[in-house]
């Protein structure tokens, strides 16, 4: 008898281990990202989490009825979150090949750009010759975009939007590298976006949920009600974030950068409408087709 039970106990044993590891999330989730990456993430004056992606997530908890709480930290500190399972869920981050071996991608939820932002005194020079510091924040994109397409370039590393942006406006950074949206949401809170201006675009990144590896209900319940979220919801959501103060100094100068933004943003949310358009258009031109 006693052999039988250690063939059954071992005969489970291999079952178990042979199957597919499927974490178990807590309840209510917990969502980290950044709590200085304005107008993303962000925590607010009154302490509690604000921002485009805090907004997103709340219409993905209501609309998927799940309980959620935030928890902002400096972005290092929100990556390894969900990798070391201190987290369920990044709201939002770039594709890199090194931390898909550590996380599992969810479908992007939107595109954003980076460009390269340099003061006024500093136009004419355009090309990154390396004479100049340029500015990153430790752990963003931007940081290993410059480093790996210009290695050159001499960068300064900040711990936070909030200090690269603060030296720009003290006059101790004139060439910064940055997401679009932060850029432009800094600048304008600081008064300086009179004093900067984009003098190139950097990159074009889908901006990707990411949850511990092994994961994949969890993915699966991210992707299937983030797409459910109503266009007019998430255009709202993009308008009250992304657009600039009209009495901005600065609206001239980036309002056909926004534009096109905005526009490129939309097309995405309303791709499945805009692939049908286009279909219908092209029966109609071609006979036969």
């Amino acid at each position: 008898m006693t052999k039988l039970y250690r063939k059954i106990f071992t005969t489970l044993a291999v079952i178990f281990i042979s199957l597919p590891v499927n974490l178990v999330a807590s309840s209510p989730l917990i969502i980290t990202h950044s709590s200085s990456m304005p107008p993303l993430a962000f925590t607010n004056d009154d302490g509690q989490p604000a921002g485009l992606l805090i907004d997103f997530w709340k219409e993905w908890a209501q609309n998927s009825g799940t309980e959620i709480v935030f928890k902002l930290q400096p972005w290092k500190e929100s990556v390894n979150a969900v990798i070391t399972g201190k987290a369920d869920i990044n709201a939002g981050m770039y594709y890199s090949f090194a931390r898909s071996e550590k996380m599992l991608y969810g479908d992007y939820i939107y595109h954003m750009q980076g460009g390269l932002f340099a003061s006024d005194d500093f136009v004419g020079m355009h090309s990154l010759d390396g004479r100049e510091n340029c500015g990153v924040i430790k752990g963003d994109y931007a940081k290993t975009f410059m480093t790996e397409q210009h290695p050159f370039t001499p960068l300064i590393l900040f711990n936070s939007a909030w200090d690269m942006f603060q030296a720009a406006a003290e006059g101790r950074l004139r060439l910064f590298a940055a997401d679009y949206p932060v850029a432009i949401y800094q600048m304008n809170k600081l008064g300086i976006a009179d004093r900067f201006k984009c003098i190139k675009i950097l990159y074009t990144r889908n901006l990707h949920p990411t949850v511990s590896k092994g994961n994949k209900d969890l993915v699966n319940k991210i992707n299937q009600n983030m797409a459910a979220i109503p266009s007019k919801k998430k255009e709202a959501i993009l308008s009250r974030w992304l657009d600039i103060d009209s009495d901005s100094t600065s609206l001239g100068r980036y309002a056909i950068g926004f534009a096109g933004l905005t526009l490129l943003i939309m097309l995405l949310l309303h791709r499945t409408q805009v692939k049908i358009v286009l279909e219908t258009i092209k029966k109609k031109l071609i006979p036969g087709n």
